[in-house]
This record gives C-alpha cells, sequence and structure tokens, in this order.
C-alpha cells in the first residue's frame, strides 16, 4: 500500500512538467500544448490564431477589431488591404464612404465616392446619379440644374428682353425678338413663331372674302411663307370660276402676282402648294416655256394670265384662307 502511495504521487509531479510539444511551456499552461507555434511565450502574428495564449486574436495587428490589420507585411495571408485608421473600427478598406471629411475606406482621399463617374463626389454633387450633372458642368436648357448652382437653366438672357432661348427666345443677340413679342414690320420674326412680318399690314394687304391681295413685290417663297404666317396658303386656283374672281379684283389692286403653282420638285410638273395637281389652267400661248429657271407661276399684269417665272423675282401676292 505505502509503494503505490509513492508511485501515486510520482506520477503527479510528472504531468505538471510534461511540454509535449517541447516549446519550452508545460502542457497545463499551454492553450496549444500539441503546437510549438503556439504558446505564451510566442509573439503574436497577424494570421487569425491566437498566438499568444492570450485569449485574444490579432490583437497587435487589429486594435479597433475591424479585421483589417495597420501593418500589411505582418500577415501570413498576404491580405493587401491595410487600415488607415486602426482606432476606429468603422474606418478599413471597402467601408461606406460619408460626407463627414473623413477617408472612410481608406481610399487616401476622404468624401471620394463618385457613383455617376463625373469626377465629382457624392458630397458635392447635387445629382450623383447623373454624369452631366456636377458643380462646374455647362448649364442647358432642359429644366435641369446642370451645374449645381441650385438655379435651372440659367443665365441665358443675354440680350436682357425677359426671355432665355429656354422660354422659347429665339434670336437672344436681339431684344426685339422674343417669344410673345408682337410682330414688327422689320424684316425680323420677332415673336419666334417661324415667320416673318405675318401681319398682313407689312405686305399692304387688302382683304376681300377668303382672299388677301398683297401689294408689296416679294419672292415666290417669300410670299409662300407670308401666306402661311397669315394662316393661310398662296392662293390656289381650282376653276375658272376662282380664276376669274381672284384676278378680277387684283386688276384693280395689284400689279403681276403670285400664285401658289409651282413645278420645283420635279421640272414639267406643276402643283399647288396644297400638294393638289392641276386640274385647269389659263396660261398664256407659249406658257409654260421653261426658260431661265422659271419653276414658279404668277399671272402677267399685261395679259392678266398665267406665266412662269424665276421663283425669285419679285411679285405682289395673293393669300387664300
Amino acid at each position: 500500500m505505502r509503494r503505490l502511495a509513492i508511485l501515486l504521487i510520482l506520477a503527479s509531479c510528472g504531468g505538471d512538467t510534461d511540454d509535449r510539444d517541447g516549446d519550452g511551456v508545460v502542457d497545463r499552461k499551454d492553450c496549444a500544448p500539441n503546437d510549438k507555434t503556439i504558446s505564451p511565450k510566442v509573439t503574436e502574428k497577424c494570421d487569425g490564431i491566437d498566438n499568444n495564449c492570450d485569449g485574444n486574436i490579432d490583437e497587435t495587428w487589429d486594435s479597433d477589431g475591424d479585421g483589417y490589420p495597420t501593418d500589411d507585411d505582418a500577415c501570413v495571408d498576404g491580405d493587401a488591404s491595410i487600415d488607415c485608421n486602426d482606432s476606429d473600427d468603422a474606418i478599413f478598406p471597402g467601408a461606406q464612404e460619408l460626407c463627414d471629411g473623413i477617408d472612410n475606406d481608406c481610399s487616401g482621399a476622404p468624401d471620394d465616392d463618385d457613383r455617376d463617374g463625373d469626377g465629382v463626389g457624392s458630397c458635392d454633387d447635387c445629382d450623383d446619379g447623373d454624369p452631366f450633372v456636377y458643380p462646374g458642368a455647362a448649364e442647358a436648357c432642359d429644366g435641369e440644374d446642370n451645374d449645381c448652382s441650385g438655379g435651372i437653366d440659367e443665365p441665358w438672357d443675354i440680350d436682357g428682353d425677359g426671355r432665355s432661348p429656354c422660354d422659347g427666345d429665339c434670336n437672344d443677340d436681339n431684344p426685339d425678338i422674343s417669344k410673345g413679342l408682337p410682330e414688327l414690320c422689320d424684316g425680323l420674326d420677332n415673336d419666334c413663331d417661324g415667320f416673318i412680318d405675318e401681319d398682313p399690314t407689312c405686305w399692304d394687304c387688302t382683304l376681300d372674302g377668303a382672299y388677301d391681295y398683297c401689294a408689296v413685290p416679294v419672292t415666290w417663297k417669300t410670299a409662300e411663307s407670308t401666306c402661311d404666317g397669315m394662316g393661310g396658303i398662296l392662293v390656289v386656283m381650282d376653276d375658272l370660276t376662282e380664276n376669274d374672281l381672284v384676278v378680277g379684283f387684283a386688276q384693280t389692286r395689284l400689279d403681276s402676282f403670285w400664285i401658289g403653282l409651282n413645278d420645283l420638285d420635279q421640272e414639267g410638273i406643276f402643283e399647288w402648294v396644297n400638294g393638289t395637281s392641276l386640274t385647269f389652267d389659263d396660261y398664256e400661248v407659249g406658257e409654260p416655256n421653261g426658260g431661265n429657271n422659271s419653276n414658279c407661276v404668277g399671272v402677267n399684269a399685261v395679259s392678266w394670265q398665267w406665266v412662269d417665272l424665276p421663283c425669285t423675282a419679285p411679285a405682289m401676292f395673293v393669300c387664300e384662307y
């Protein structure tokens, strides 16, 4: 019995000194008694393991516990992402960049998120979803605050007439031209409707029934555009009765005048300005002769019959409503 007790005591004393991994730390004090690379004597490494058996992992390299070390060279996993601020767990590579003047994502620049790729971060961009909207962008007439100035479609009223091109000013270099201005007899499109001097008084027109007899000589194209601007068309003679009616009044008011007939689209094929084909005519003998690029038709004040003339020749005109 006494011998058995002695053997038990010796066996107990021998266990206190066991060091199976030979790392110099007895097993009972070693958190990894079978791994000599882990013991209280080992320096902590950045490898995701509690190397020094203190109950903490990588505490030397990731002080704020955000999973990113401050020194990549010490990490055996070769992770290239380094924590630029190891005292704040909200700052690390890949963190969401905030508008706080801090480099939250460790990119090297604070407040640098640029979702639309226009070169301006979201903290300074009034619309970081549109690459054409950012501070310093050119302001366009599109109802957007392109330059992030707080204003829309500004500044665009160069001539000071109260309207910009965004508001319908077709000529921002002339204060007498803008949408909404009264039309003047000045050879300008004052009201920006696409027509010049469409007021009948500009052309010394006399209205008789459905016809305006205009005594100012102009080219055929100007006559066509003017009638269009006044809400009508350059007169179309549908039959002899209408022809005699128009010519009869014109003889008391006008000299030679344009009518709405031409072969501008196809030489020799005359059509009216409303797109209808010629079904009646009252040409002079020998007309149309097609000479001198005579593609437009007027009524000759000598014979009071139709003749083809160069479209650039000046003549009075009749509009039909």
